[in-house]
């Protein structure tokens, strides 16, 4: 049998196919980090591997194969995957994915909340309403009238009934009713769907109320989330008693697709004005409710401060109190936690959110951290991050402005302002900045979030215990070096934006020098002894550091865990554009690491040799790039000269195969792609192969060939546009092309463009 075959989930789910697959599954995930087993010859095979994988819950399986060139530009393939793990309720997978950009939750009218509903998966269905794309009320509230079909055939007077009201995204006041019914009881009656569903946990159900007895109103209480989150009860909960009326229908009398009168459950009129968070919901005591009192029906000009008064923290039964007052009482030291749950606690306040997923952060400190870190941390390094924290006014007296799309714009930082930003977004209190992906405010929802909150809840893997022990790391040499007096190097974050169009065809710039290096990592080279004159260039994530705050570890990540300065680019830059680059001078490396992705690991302290300048900065530089498709385009942005770094001469650039890993970009013509844009700016580039001597063999004898015909850019150029016509796919009489299995070498074809062989 092949691996496909096994791997096929429409055969039957016998037992023994179950332990083959796992075992199969099993034996070929230790190979998943650079090729797939053998047999999976084209995308669609590698597909059926990665639903299958996703099916079982092998998560290991699952984060390798997402990653291979076969299926990383395949975001159905991946939504799918989504939608499968979500349907078996595998909570890790579905967290894995979600941290993807390439994802969408969405697909197939949110097909995976659907399925994640219908088959009880609370906590599935919990973690997908955290992501803003996800609409409950998609299909006509098809995930609600599931979730309230499968969880019990019937409804009685002695049943329990938790109505929770989920703000759907993008809406200002519609309201969406999820059911979760008890006493349980199995699902429908095929037995493959019962061995397929959760059932709720056994409880007994309440006592009937009296109906002849008066009772309270229920007081309400107001939820703080920064995202629409539900909670979900899986036994039964206490409700209001209802008003006396006429007895339940029984369960054959209703109609699941009747329209819910919203109305009938919380009027309108009682809820708080909408404001983006989750609306007040009944319940046992009043709780506090962040509500930012800021305008932001305008265009934000700056970013918004945790110790702004306008950031205002409204109770139900008190007076409102600014959320900078609750971090001074948090933060305080008589309250700084001693323990891993503590920790966890203190950020339930400072969040004001009881539910805080904080579960990597749990397994870091249970099963890889020492107990000498944890004493160092909590006893040394914790108290110096909140008190940095509460530092914030002294260190921030004047606006920092936002830098934003279109706008050419520059912000000079210290290292102590950059320390005390980080440790704020260590305690997730930055406000509008701890959304998933962008923010809760529509204004800031083209910015990066700016919170470890997405990391505390990330995938439980060693990359991630590696990711941990950088930040701590750091904020144990930044804290250290803290002082007052001594404000430390000044870090420039500079949006660039290409106003002006190469002409790439009329272009006679002869091609600049090329030093190719098979072993050195790229920010060795910027930190060597002779290195300090070179410009380094990250092509990364339009929203800057990519997943470096939560599961994602690969090139542009890694660059950012080990200088963990550059992460505050976040807080300040909006996505970036096709034109645009973001210019990073000065930020100081921290850490050395060893390996790369899944395995990660952080390597001790760095000493960073860079000095300063006398303008104050380090002589480092990091370019961070927006488009994963590294076009021309946004090349040119990159490496154009800055006055921050080239007042006498352009300087160096240092660049290697970005986007060649994980997402299957074609290094040949990234390589070319760089060489062009470095020439037109005036750089020599040297480029590192990550440990592939073959191409830095074959891409040096392409430098050799083409400079020794003395080649011009707009002759490259014209020789690359030549060569996508001989690759591209022909179109077929529908009109539609079929990707081609195997593209030619680049490098090859410009051997022969420039050296004909002999007749």
């Amino acid at each position: 049998m092949s691996l496909v075959a096994i791997f096929d989930p429409a055969l039957p789910e016998s037992d023994e196919w179950m332990a083959l697959v796992r075992k199969l599954a099993a034996m070929h995930a230790a190979a998943y980090s650079t090729a797939l087993p053998p047999g999976l010859s084209d995308a669609g095979e590698t597909a059926l591997v990665l639903r299958s994988a996703a099916s079982i819950g092998l998560v290991p399986v699952v984060e390798a194969i997402m990653h291979h060139p076969k299926i990383s530009s395949d975001t159905l393939a991946l939504s799918n995957c989504l939608a499968w793990a979500a349907e078996k309720g595998h909570i890790d997978i579905v967290r894995l994915l979600l941290a993807d950009d390439r994802v969408d939750p969405s697909a197939k009218a949110n097909y995976a909340i659907t399925r994640a509903s219908h088959y009880g998966h609370v906590d599935t269905v919990r973690l997908l309403l955290t992501d803003n794309r996800v609409d409950p009320s998609a299909k006509d509230n098809c995930a609600i009238r599931l979730a309230s079909f499968t969880a019990t055939p019937t409804l009685s007077a002695s049943s329990s009934l938790t109505i929770v009201l989920i703000p759907p995204p993008k809406k200002q006041t519609s309201l969406v009713s999820f059911f979760a019914r008890a006493p349980p009881c199995s699902t429908p009656s095929t037995a493959k769907r019962k061995r397929r569903t959760e059932s709720f946990p056994t409880a007994a159900p309440p006592p009937v109320p009296d109906e002849t007895a008066s009772s309270p109103p229920p007081e309400k209480r107001a939820r703080p989330l920064d995202a629409p989150v539900v909670e979900i009860s899986s036994s039964p909960v206490a409700v209001a008693t209802p008003a006396p009326g006429p007895p339940p229908a029984p369960a054959d009398a209703i109609d699941l697709d009747a329209t819910i009168d919203l109305d009938a459950v919380v009027p309108t009129s009682a809820l708080p004005p909408h404001d983006g968070k989750e609306p007040a919901i009944e319940g046992d005591e009043p709780q506090p409710k962040l509500a930012p009192q800021w305008d932001l029906s305008q265009p934000c000009e700056a970013v918004l401060m945790p110790h702004s008064v306008s950031n205002t923290r409204a109770s139900a039964s008190g007076p409102a109190a600014t959320q900078w007052s609750v971090m001074c009482r948090a933060l305080a030291p008589a309250n700084l936690p001693v323990t891993p749950h503590g920790f966890v606690a203190l950020l339930s306040e400072l969040r004001g959110v009881d539910d805080i997923d904080a579960s990597a952060w749990l397994w870091f400190w249970d099963e890889s951290a020492s107990k000498d870190e944890a004493h160092r941390f909590f006893v040394d390094t914790l108290p110096r991050m909140a008190a940095l924290a509460l530092s914030l006014p002294a260190l921030f007296p004047d606006p920092v402005p936002l830098l934003r799309r279109g706008e050419p714009g520059a912000v000079t930082l210290t290292q102590a302002q950059l320390a005390c930003a980080m440790a704020v977004a260590a305690f997730g209190c930055w406000p509008y900045r701890n959304a998933r992906r962008g923010s809760s405010a529509r204004d800031l929802a083209a910015f990066p979030s700016f919170t470890f909150m997405h990391l505390y809840a990330a995938v439980r893997k060693p990359s991630v215990a590696g990711k941990f022990r950088c930040l701590i790391h750091y904020f144990e040499e930044a804290c250290a070096a803290y002082s007052p007096d001594a404000p430390g190097a000044n870090v420039t974050f500079a949006r660039l934006v290409a106003h002006r169009e190469t002409d790439w065809d009329d272009d006679e710039t002869l091609l600049e020098a090329v030093t190719i290096d098979a072993d050195a990592l790229i920010e060795d080279v910027a930190s060597a002894d002779a290195g300090w004159d070179f410009v380094e260039v990250d092509f990364a994530n339009r929203f800057v550091g990519g997943g470096v705050l939560g599961n994602g570890c690969i090139q542009e990540e890694v660059r950012f865990l080990i200088a963990p300065e550059l992460i505050v680019s976040r807080l300040l830059a909006e996505a970036l554009d096709d034109d645009e680059a973001l210019l990073i001078v000065g930020a100081q490396r921290y850490s050395a690491h060893a390996g790369y992705g899944a395995s990660f690991t952080f390597a001790g302290g760095y000493n960073d040799p860079a000095p300063l300048a006398a303008n104050g900065h380090r002589t480092t530089a990091v370019f961070s790039d927006a488009a994963i498709a590294r076009e021309l385009r946004k090349a040119s942005a990159g490496f154009a000269p800055h006055p921050a770094l080239d007042a006498s001469r352009p300087r160096a650039v240092v660049t290697g195969n970005w986007g060649c890993g994980a997402f299957g970009g074609d290094p040949e013509l990234k390589f070319v792609l760089q060489w062009l844009a470095a020439s037109t700016s005036g750089r020599s580039m040297v480029y590192c192969t990550f440990g592939d001597p073959a191409f830095a063999a074959a891409a040096a004898a392409m430098v050799d060939t083409v400079r020794a015909a003395a080649t011009t850019v707009a002759g490259l150029y014209s020789l690359i546009r030549e060569f996508a016509e001989v690759v591209s796919p022909p179109l077929s009489p529908a009109g539609t092309s079929k990707p081609r299995k195997k593209v030619p070498s680049l490098f090859k074809f410009l051997h022969f463009a420039l050296r004909p062989p002999s007749p």
